[in-house]
This record gives C-alpha cells, structure tokens and sequence, in this order.
C-alpha cells in the first residue's frame, strides 16, 4: 500500500479488494461512536468492500452487503453497531446528483441524528447526494479505479484491481481519528 499523508488529508493506492478491506480493518480501530464516514466513487469502486473491512475490523458477524435496494443496513454484533447507509436508488436526476434530493432523502436526513445518538458508526454511500446536507463533522473518502502505469494489462486495456483511496476530515473529532489513522498507518 503506498501512503501519502499531509493535515487532515490521507492518500492511499489500495492494490486490490484485500487491501481496501484491511485498509478498513485499520479504520475499524480509531472509529468512535457517533463517526460519520461519507463515501464517494462510481459503481465498483469498493465502497461496500470497505465497510465489509470496516466491519471485519469491528467484529460484525452478519454478511455485510450493500443496502443498494433498502437503503438501510443495520449491523449490531460488533464492538460498535454500524449503520449503513446507499443513497444510489434515491438520486432521481443522475446528471446533476449534488442539486438533487429525491423523494426518499427526506427519511434519510430525518433519521441521521437518530441514527447517530445510537452510539455507532454511521457510513453513507454515495453521500454526495446529500449536498450541503451531509453533517459538519465526518470522514469523507473518495475511492477511485488506479490509473497508474503500472495497472495497465499487456494489451493496455485497463486492469481495474487497484484502487486510489483520499481520505479528508472535517470538524475536530474527524480531525483527530485521521490523526490517529495517520499513526497506525505510518507504523506499518
């Protein structure tokens, strides 16, 4: 795994599904109740291979699968519970998501603060959906098919089992578990 970091900012080439979960394995232990992590990346990305490491990391027994067609995945048998969140199916507009609130966002916003007083992690995919919406303090990471040379099969068609993985925080307690994130990370 190559690192980049820099404040309050994570760069990370993810070579394949194993590494995007035992990056969230990492993630797991300086995750605290009430985390927000907003997702982002096009279809395939890893996002749902993440917070299958993500639960692995917290000791989630249940197959974790994408909440695709129910919006809402539930996952309770871990040191934390895990709320997890797909906003893909209620984009309505796929052109332009960010100025698009389709008619099932109302539920989703009107339960993220409940869903955070539970004491668990909350982690949407897609979150870019949610605009100017998505909480002021919360872990934004943006996964990405690897675009280097050296992801290039022999024919050149492009070989996407590499991921580009930026990990952003914002507010203060997302601030301090990138730091932490950062330690564990350099340590390796």
């Amino acid at each position: 795994m190559q690192l980049g970091v820099s404040e309050n900012h994570i760069e990370l080439t993810l070579a394949d599904a194993a590494a995007t979960k035992s990056f969230g394995r990492t993630l797991a232990q300086v995750l605290q109740p009430g985390t927000i992590i907003a997702l982002r990346g096009g279809l395939g990305a890893g996002k749902t291979t993440l917070v299958q490491g993500i639960g692995e990391g917290l000791g989630v027994r249940e197959v974790i699968n994408s909440p695709t067609f129910t919006t809402l995945n539930e996952y309770e048998t871990g040191k934390l519970p895990i709320f997890h969140i797909d906003l893909y199916r209620l984009n309505e507009d796929e052109a332009n998501p960010k100025d698009v609130l389709g008619p099932g966002i109302a539920v989703v916003l009107a339960e993220l603060d409940q869903l955070q007083d539970q004491g668990g992690i909350l982690i949407i995919e897609w979150s870019e959906y949610l605009g100017d919406n998505l909480p002021a303090d919360h872990i934004l990471i943006k996964l990405d098919y690897a675009k280097s040379k050296e992801n290039l099969s022999s024919n050149f068609e492009q070989d996407f089992s590499g991921r580009e993985a930026s990990v952003h925080a914002y507010g203060a307690n997302s601030s301090n578990l990138l730091e932490q994130l950062k330690r564990i990370l350099i340590s390796c």
